[in-house]
């Protein structure tokens, strides 16, 4: 999991040279699982629900929300207005992201930036 905390924070950025929080859940899948997401190329952005919405809308039956989070679920958690941010769950109560302003880094999902503003977690089938 090393390899995904410390990427720089790039808006859109889809590479280990920078990623935003979508870019660092597509290298997760494309690296770990062998799965390629959408590049968001075809939606609207991730910092909007809609645009989340869509890309869980397209791929059904592939994602399946759960409310048992196992390692590489993605996590979507509600931000200001229709803003929503991902993450990858790693275990134990934590999870790895990038956001704007920060390198992408471990975090706990107990901490109170983040424990009252997840929507929900997905599994890729």
């Amino acid at each position: 999991m090393d390899k995904y905390i410390g990427i720089k924070f790039i808006d859109h950025g889809r590479s280990f040279h920078g990623s935003d929080c979508w870019g660092v859940v597509f290298l997760y899948y494309k690296h770990e699982k062998g799965i390629e997401l959408p590049l968001l190329s075809d939606y609207q952005t991730t910092r909007d629900a809609d645009g989340i919405s869509q890309i869980v809308e397209a791929q059904k039956p592939s994602w399946t929300q759960t409310d048992e989070p196992m390692e590489g679920d993605v996590i979507v958690f509600r931000m200001a207005g229709k803003q929503t941010h991902v993450g990858i769950y790693i275990g134990r109560n934590r999870f790895i992201h990038a956001f704007s302003g920060t390198d992408s880094c471990m975090e706990s999902l107990k901490s109170p930036r983040w424990a009252s503003r997840i929507e929900g977690f997905y599994r890729y089938e």
